[in-house]
């Protein structure tokens, strides 16, 4: 969260893709627990709570996919979708 508001509040471009990517990475690494450690915890669950973990996780997986690509294209990173677009 940081590398991500620091990435938006630099002024050279380079900065703010190199703290996109650190933001990135970092997000990536959260979300390959979510997958492998916690999804093998949640395994031996029983069914209903490893549907309601499935489920909840791909919201994760989706929404949390979405945001650094928004970022990169919105008004922050390349500037391809305007501010009217990203909201």
């Amino acid at each position: 969260i940081v590398t991500g508001l620091a990435a938006a509040l630099m002024k050279i471009p380079v900065a703010r893709y190199a703290f996109w990517t650190i933001s990135t990475i970092a997000m990536l690494f959260v979300l390959y627990y979510l997958v492998v450690v916690v999804g093998e915890a949640a395994s031996e669950a029983d069914e209903d709570t490893k549907s309601t973990f499935n489920t909840l996780r791909n919201i994760i997986l989706v929404s949390w996919a979405i945001y650094p690509v928004a970022w990169l294209v919105g008004t922050e990173g390349l500037g391809l979708v305007g501010l009217y677009g990203e909201t």
